[in-house]
């Protein structure tokens, strides 16, 4: 077996060979620093990554809120200018992208563009937490059940799974 990834104990590593090959090397020792892209986290046996509730929901859940609110609050100033046109009435010069602008700015400065963005960033940064999550979950539980040519359905239901999973968390009343 030919891994990418060193392991930290003597054991089979891949050497790729300047032709482009792979071969397999026995019982040379690896020193923890030889490899930028060993595994965090390694299991008690057999160098099996570890399935904790950290590495399994923890991470996700962390990685999902970050990445929601980073792109939220990336692409909360087009929403304002989107909004402000669409509700400005034809013909009163804030209907076009540099007529909200120009509103927008006159009005509250460069701060306006990020008016409303915390409640937004916090609800939308907790749907992002929880589909990231049970998104994770679900594909673990479908990979475990199903066979591999069916990976493309279990990512593609752990992902419904997901979304109606934010639903009932978020709105309940839905």
């Amino acid at each position: 077996d030919c891994r990418l990834v060193p392991e930290f104990r003597r054991s089979q590593f891949c050497v790729l060979k300047a032709d482009g090959t792979t071969a397999n090397q026995e019982n040379r020792a690896v020193p923890q620093s030889a490899s930028p892209a060993q595994p965090l986290a390694k299991g008690p046996d057999n160098g099996e990554p570890n399935d904790s509730i950290y590495t399994s929901i923890i991470v996700p859940l962390l990685a999902g809120g970050a990445a929601t609110a980073i792109g939220d609050l990336a692409v909360h100033p087009m929403d304002t200018l989107k909004t402000l046109q669409q509700a400005a009435p034809t013909g009163s010069g804030q209907d076009t992208f540099m007529g909200a602008f120009h509103a927008i700015y006159r009005s509250q400065g460069l701060g306006g563009f990020y008016a409303g963005v915390r409640p937004f960033v916090i609800m939308d940064g907790l749907a992002g937490c929880v589909k990231f999550a049970a998104y994770e979950v679900c594909k673990k539980c479908a990979a475990a059940a199903l066979p591999d040519d069916m990976l493309p359905v279990s990512h593609f239901m752990s992902a419904a799974l997901a979304f109606v999973a934010c639903s009932v968390l978020l709105v309940p009343g839905e």
